[in-house]
């Protein structure tokens, strides 16, 4: 889990427009605080197409 995050979340990949910059560890304290909040959660990948056809 902790090596996804580190891959796919980064500055770069983050549509908004912030007043300030933000680096890799705020998203990822960003990401543990909202699975924190249980606003979503962490799994083991799946394939949401399969999922949705189930």
């Amino acid at each position: 889990m902790n090596q996804l995050i580190r891959q796919r979340l980064t500055p770069g990949g983050v549509d908004a427009s912030l007043p300030f910059k933000i680096n890799k560890l705020h998203l990822r304290g960003l990401a543990h605080q909202l699975c924190d909040e249980c606003h979503f959660y962490f799994s083991a990948p799946f394939d949401a197409s399969a999922e949705e056809a189930s």
